[in-house]
């Protein structure tokens, strides 16, 4: 493709690939085609590797709150994030970081694998993800006014009265649990993050299009990927978690990259299940419940699972208060807790369902039209007044 004629030769007709560059140190098969990359490879070898964590589904089921977490993401058009999962392998994670390069103006990112370059363009890397590919080559755009009110929508879903503050703003306030939930797997996976305690402002961003619905948000999946991997390949501090991210990125796309047998993954906890929950402070078992907790001091909020309180297609009230029932009851073994307004359990998934398919279809209707204005817009046409 002509965007990416800049790359291949350098002057005097010697390939940017031809030269290898010796190692530091111990350099695990790799070739460095420059020796920036085997500076950079350097660096991130003395990080940790931890395994991205993917969302497990039987979890999300299991505490009622799949079909809400599914309806946040599909409002983005990510809903797709759900399904994936990869290991994580050191040596294909600082094969890749250590040459990764990228271009948001001609859309493009470039490594390294298994000593072989490779190259892949913005939108297939937003369509393996399952993120729809944009157009402006920035990762957000906000497209409505007034400017999107940070604070405003964070006192809308948290229980602090303090301002958001990207720096000390934590997740644990944010009380609904899909909400929540919706931030720890956005925070694990395309945000690359190993500590996600406090929320970022553009995880905030991708929180509010997911209660506003899209029209009021365009996310360029291929461009979002290429910024995080970017930037943990160029940091000097912190666990790198993206290496699942990458291996899904190698074995799902048009490069087709197959791992020997001999590549070994990295051991740890590498899925959002109840375990997970458990030490992030999320929740707490008690007896066939679980409890779900909110603030710094994991204060017991309600009990889960609750289909009928979490279901996001009906709700209007972010700050999920407790049932009243519940709020004179503490946490402790035992029991079974019955929702006033629940419903008998195989209806109440047919209109989980049903719910959703119409949630889908209003969220495609709104999409195609963004889309179709973005491309258009993209061509040199702007929209005209009147008939």
């Amino acid at each position: 493709m002509p965007r990416f004629k800049s790359i291949a030769r350098k002057e005097g007709g010697e390939s940017s690939q031809s030269r290898s560059y010796a190692p530091l140190h111990e350099n695990l098969g790799i070739n460095f085609p420059t020796q920036a990359s085997a500076l950079r490879f350097a660096s991130l070898s003395a990080r940790q590797i931890k395994p991205t964590k993917f969302v497990d589904r039987a979890t999300l089921r299991e505490l009622g709150v799949y079909n809400g977490v599914r309806d946040l993401f599909g409002r983005i058009d990510a809903d797709d994030l759900l399904k994936i999962y990869a290991q994580t392998f050191k040596r294909i994670t600082l094969e890749v970081l250590s040459t990764f390069s990228c271009s948001m103006t001609d859309r493009w990112m470039r490594f390294q694998v298994f000593n072989e370059p490779k190259i892949l363009d913005f939108d297939h890397v937003g369509d393996i993800f399952g993120i729809e590919p944009g157009y402006d080559g920035e990762p957000f755009t906000y497209n409505s006014s007034p400017i999107y009110p940070a604070n405003a929508f964070w006192h809308r879903i948290s229980d602090t009265q303090a301002d958001y503050d990207s720096q000390r703003s934590k997740g644990s306030s944010i009380l609904h649990p899909c909400l929540r939930i919706a931030h720890r797997i956005l925070s694990s996976t395309i945000f690359c993050r190993s500590d996600s305690g406090t929320v970022l402002s553009q995880e905030l961003f991708l929180l509010h299009g997911m209660v506003e619905y899209l029209e009021h948000v365009s996310l360029d999946g291929g461009a979002l990927i290429a910024q995080k991997l970017l930037k943990v390949a160029e940091s000097t501090v912190g666990d790198i978690c993206c290496g699942g991210l990458i291996t899904w990125l190698i074995t799902e796309s048009r490069l087709q990259v197959v791992i020997p047998e001999e590549e070994v993954p990295v051991e740890g906890l590498d899925r959002l299940n109840i375990e997970a929950f458990t030490r992030f402070h999320f929740l707490r078992k008690v007896g066939r419940r679980y409890s779900w907790l909110v603030g710094p001091h994991h204060t017991h909020h309600s009990y889960l699972p609750d289909r009928v309180r979490t279901r996001v297609n009906v709700h209007t009230d972010w700050l999920f208060p407790p049932p009243q029932e519940e709020g004179q009851e503490q946490a402790q073994e035992g029991g079974q807790h019955h929702h006033p307004h629940a419903q008998p359990r195989g209806l109440e998934e047919r209109l989980d369902d049903l719910t959703h398919q119409v949630s889908q279809n209003t969220t495609t209707l709104a999409n195609l039209e963004r889309n179709l204005y973005g491309y258009f817009r993209h061509q040199g046409y702007e929209p005209q007044e009147g008939p």
